[in-house]
């Protein structure tokens, strides 16, 4: 039956999906109206800079690329190159949605997944859990006001 959910109607996922790809194009509209100096350095922007770009993302500047991939570019590169400027392809508007909607549901999955376990292991594992517990107690009582993420580090390091 799972395989036939993906290929039926469902209206509910429709509905979820429709939000998450309206609110991400409505992101994409405001960043695009956004001071340079003030955009985030994210995910989304990056997908924004590559689209409006004039310039072609050199692979030697990746990290983690091997010689056989960038000669491998090089050629298509060179290949495109021909091409007349009209048949480059850039992303669109719906192409970037899709990527950011999926880019959101996969670090949901990971996330859940990380905290779970980390539910799991401290469950199983009461010490642990009871010198989290201290942890967490003492910052407070350091800290009376809501806690900054710079505080906790420089807690940590001690």
């Amino acid at each position: 039956m799972t395989p036939l959910r993906r290929i039926l109607p469902n209206k509910k996922r429709d509905e979820v999906n429709g939000f998450f790809i309206n609110a991400i194009k409505k992101m994409i509209t405001s960043r695009e109206q956004q001071d340079p100096n003030q955009r985030r350095r994210d995910f989304l922007q990056l997908m924004l800079d590559a689209r409006s770009s004039t310039n072609d993302v050199i692979m030697e500047h990746l990290d983690g690329v091997s010689p056989a991939e960038v000669s491998i570019r090089k050629s298509q590169t060179a290949a495109n190159q021909a091409l007349p400027r009209k048949q480059r392809q850039r992303l669109s508007d719906d192409e970037i949605a899709g990527q950011a909607s999926l880019f959101l549901v996969a670090g949901y999955e990971t996330t859940n997944s990380a905290l779970s376990f980390a539910t799991y292991l401290l469950a199983t594992h009461p010490e642990c859990q009871e010198r989290l517990l201290q942890e967490v107690d003492d910052f407070f009582k350091e800290h009376q006001k809501k806690p900054e993420l710079s505080e906790y580090e420089s807690k940590r390091k001690r």
